[in-house]
């Protein structure tokens, strides 16, 4: 006959097995539970305005697209600089005779941006192992990445967390607008162009400062489009 010691060893044994069976099934219903601060980027200044909520989502791609000339590189400078992404790194890949005055003027902390300015035909790659350690990764010339690696970053984006912004630039808006290899995957769109100048006047002067108008649409508002201006 078992003893009562043995008899409460063996419950003890059948009821871990139960209680590991329906943990092991709870897995199937329950995800694990971010922090909004985890999932989203704040913004602040002018990007705030255009921004849903004023905030940006991780994992996101956003593209910049404008003419030549229309002040793309700026908006890029405009989102790294804005809240919460000047404590994230970021890295440039692709921008050649990178302005990086301009950038520090516009309030990016350089301490935490790394240019690669001539990532060759391995772009793809190259972009893939930045985002394994930077929260930003920016692409200036995505001509080099096929559709199906384009795929492989966006699924790594949305994994890791990174943001990807592509930028896009053409002789005039409506050929940048019409290359868009990274079109169907967007999340953001940012769209800038040069809106005036000031410090000319009648016969001379100087360019005191730039316009730039910068015009943001998203699919995460129904596709809503809203614009600002903000000096350069």
């Amino acid at each position: 006959m078992a003893s009562y010691s043995n008899i409460c060893s063996i419950n003890y044994m059948y009821m871990n097995a139960a209680v590991e069976r329906s943990i092991g099934n709870l897995s199937g219903f329950v995800a694990p539970q971010l922090l909004a601060s985890e999932r989203y980027v704040e913004l602040d200044g002018s990007l705030a305005k255009i921004f849903p909520l004023g905030r940006v989502q991780l994992g996101s791609v956003v593209l910049f697209q404008g003419a030549s000339n229309s002040g793309v590189t700026s908006a890029v400078f405009e989102l790294l600089s804005s809240g919460g992404m000047q404590k994230r790194w970021s890295a440039l890949v692709g921008f050649e005779n990178l302005g990086f005055l301009a950038a520090f003027e516009k309030g990016v902390d350089l301490a935490k941006v790394v240019s690669v300015p001539n990532p060759g035909r391995d772009l793809a790659q190259v972009v893939a192992v930045l985002m394994e350690a930077f929260s930003v990764v920016a692409i200036a010339n995505p001509g080099f990445i096929s559709s199906s690696q384009a795929r492989n970053l966006i699924s790594r984006a949305r994994s890791s967390k990174s943001i990807i912004a592509v930028v896009q630039q053409s002789l005039n808006m409506y050929t940048a607008q019409s290359k868009g290899l990274w079109l169907s995957s967007y999340d953001y769109v940012i769209s800038s162009s040069i809106s005036g100048f000031s410090g000319l006047s009648k016969g001379g002067g100087f360019i005191k400062e730039r316009r730039l108008s910068l015009s943001l649409g998203s699919r995460r508002v129904g596709g809503a489009v809203k614009s600002i201006t903000v000096p350069i």
